[in-house]
């Protein structure tokens, strides 16, 4: 093993001394060879990418040779910067330009990131904005929120630069989840809203559907359902219209959601199975995986709780098979509250911790608060009183921070619960009634249907009376 090793080592350094000494005009020539003979193996020129400037929809059909695009590009790109062939500048242009949706499309995201912004230098300058903005859509993608929004403002510069206001639209349509993942609800709002109204002015409907998804999925998030409602099923109709199923699959399952929330799982699993469907058919396993997290979530309530464990394990383990660290991060909070509901609760405090790590590690503000509440639970059910006061805390702050109402109000009644195992039975009734009746108020009448459940059981434990009155 050693021997190979040595060889292996040696071989490589020979190959690069080797390199070095060719003149530049002769690793030139070598590099367009390579080039051309690449480009022969692999079935010869692939066919010209939609122009960036049309905004499109979905990648095309791929072909044999994006597998080597991104390689074919740097031999283009060696081989025109040192002297060969000036047309090899646009055969560079154009495998960049494959090369990133290739690595769109097998879910590589740091890697479509970087290849986009690369083909920035390449563009003209009415299109570099769009490619930095896809550079932004690909990082967020990969689950760096923070990273993502510098990206994103620079494409925004650069759109506002040229003029192109669809364009900035699109931009703003794109910072609007990353506004609400980072916690920063009334910029995301008015993102979505100016690319609403920008793309209905224009009479796009593809961005008149991102946006109102987007819009859709911040309502739902603040309590505003029936508002929500209205902008998913807007969005869906805008989408359908546009024949961009990508968009229009997603807006059935943010739709599914709103549905859920108000005990309609019949229909909140139709439009799962018919999501699941369309992102089935167009390959993306990435969103395919989301809706299962949300199809195993609404299999648990309904009922059938052991297919939904394992749809949600299977999920999280091809999450993190395809890199997908902030989505499997956010399913194993989800997967830690069934086994909590299930009864294997030495099972969820390390998963939590672990989701919370790789959630913080990517900036998703709104399931760290998640993930707090369920730890807080966790550590209320094993009696460690004291940390679940301060995980309860930490999780309040960061809801009302990001106007989530709905796990506002949920955490407000699980923490009544700690408040009332500490023995302050007045603060833990005040807490509970304020939970109470933020859910009331949106109408979550099956989630105040546990919280009053567990808190009646909690409060006969401990022998005083109920204290739901002013919910009721």
């Amino acid at each position: 093993m050693h021997a190979e090793l040595t060889y292996l080592f040696r071989h490589a350094l020979l190959r690069d001394a080797a390199y070095e000494l060719q003149l530049p005009g002769d690793r030139a020539k070598l590099h367009e060879l390579a080039f051309h003979l690449t480009e022969q193996a692999f079935g010869g020129r692939a066919p010209e990418p939609p122009p960036l400037a049309e905004f499109a929809i979905q990648n095309p059909a791929p072909v044999p040779i994006d597998q080597v695009a991104q390689e074919l590009a740097r031999h283009a790109s060696i081989a025109a910067s040192e002297g060969a062939s000036f047309e090899l500048l646009d055969f560079k242009r154009l495998y960049l330009h494959r090369a990133a949706m290739h690595a769109e499309r097998t879910f590589n995201s740091t890697a479509a990131a970087r290849l986009w912004c690369e083909l920035e230098g390449c563009l003209e300058e009415t299109l570099q904005g769009e490619a930095i903005r896809r550079g932004g859509v690909a990082v967020y993608r990969g689950g760096y929120a923070r990273d993502a929004e510098q990206l994103l403002l620079r494409a925004l510069a650069r759109q506002k630069a040229v003029g192109n206001a669809v364009g900035e639209a699109f931009v703003l349509s794109a910072l609007a989840p990353v506004y609400l993942s980072l916690g920063r609800v009334d910029d995301s709002e008015a993102a979505c809203r100016e690319a609403s109204r920008i793309g209905g002015r224009s009479g796009n409907s593809n961005l008149v559907a991102s946006a109102l998804g987007n819009l859709g999925n911040l309502l739902f998030e603040t309590g505003r359902y029936e508002e929500s409602e209205q902008a998913l099923h807007a969005a869906a109709a805008a989408a359908a219209e546009s024949g961009n199923l990508r968009t229009q699959a997603g807006s059935l399952v943010s739709l599914s959601s709103v549905y859920r929330s108000s005990g309609r799982l019949e229909k909140a699993e139709a439009l799962l199975l018919e999501a699941r469907e369309l992102f089935d058919s167009l390959g993306d396993n990435s969103a395919l995986s989301l809706t299962l997290v949300n199809l195993a979530a609404l299999q648990f309530e309904s009922g059938r709780k052991q297919s939904a464990v394992k749809l949600l394990e299977e999920t999280v383990r091809q999450q993190k098979a395809r890199g997908e660290l902030l989505n499997a991060g956010r399913s194993m909070v989800n997967l830690a509250s069934m086994y909590h509901a299930l009864g294997h609760r030495d099972r969820t405090p390390a998963l939590l911790e672990e989701a919370l790590d790789l959630i913080r590690e990517r900036g998703d503000r709104r399931f760290e608060g998640l993930a707090l509440s369920n730890l807080a639970v966790s550590q209320l059910s094993e009696g460690k009183l004291g940390q679940a006061a301060k995980s309860f805390s930490d999780a309040l702050a960061i809801h009302r921070s990001i106007g989530s109402r709905q796990f506002e109000g949920t955490c407000l009644c699980g923490y009544a619960i700690c408040l009332l195992m500490l023995g302050d039975v007045a603060g833990a009734g005040a807490t509970w009634r304020s939970g109470a009746d933020i859910l009331l108020q949106l109408g979550d009448t099956q989630s105040l249907d546990g919280e009053r459940k567990a808190m009646r059981a909690a409060c006969a434990k401990v022998g005083v009376a109920p204290f739901d009155d002013a919910a009721e």
